[in-house]
């Protein structure tokens, strides 16, 4: 890969990680399963892991189930690793801030502060979808972050 493909690589998947974050926090996520491949994997350790599209997309719905919620997903960091042809590894850090109910909110902490690790498939219309995001808690605040309860469908507990 010359050094202009990696460099509009790293830009086209950052637009489409903020764009994916911008649906999660401005639309609850309803349409966040299309940035996936159908056999994705959304990990968020220790034991959660949401698998493939339609899985991703349940734990979404749960989400807009639950009630309204405000969440500021705040990236930064963003560094496209190794690559393969039609792979592309890459890793960046979350900020979460997150509370039930409408704004405003008190405290100015994010909940979590993660490292993420991503990989992304080419499709063969060219474009680019996430095949595996894992979460990697660095720092917790007490106010839990969303996950589904056991048994739930969509999820590997």
């Amino acid at each position: 890969m010359t050094a202009a493909d990696h460099m509009h690589l790293v830009r086209l998947l950052e637009l489409q990680l903020r764009d994916y974050w911008h649906e999660v926090d401005s639309n609850q996520g309803r349409a966040a399963h299309l940035f996936y491949t159908d056999d994705a994997l959304f990990e968020v350790p220790p034991d959660t892991v949401y698998s493939g599209r339609e899985g991703i997309a349940a734990f979404y719905r749960y989400r807009v189930a639950r009630g309204p919620r405000t969440a500021l997903h705040v990236i930064n960091n963003f560094r496209l690793g190794e690559t393969a042809p039609g792979e592309a590894a890459a890793t960046w850090y979350l900020q979460l801030f997150a509370a039930d109910g409408h704004p405003p909110h008190s405290g100015t902490q994010p909940i979590m502060v993660a490292r993420m690790t991503d990989l992304h498939r080419q499709q063969p219309d060219g474009g680019w979808l996430c095949a595996r995001r894992r979460f990697d808690t660095m720092f917790k605040d007490g106010i839990p972050i969303t996950t589904m309860p056991d048994g739930t469908a969509g999820a590997q507990q």
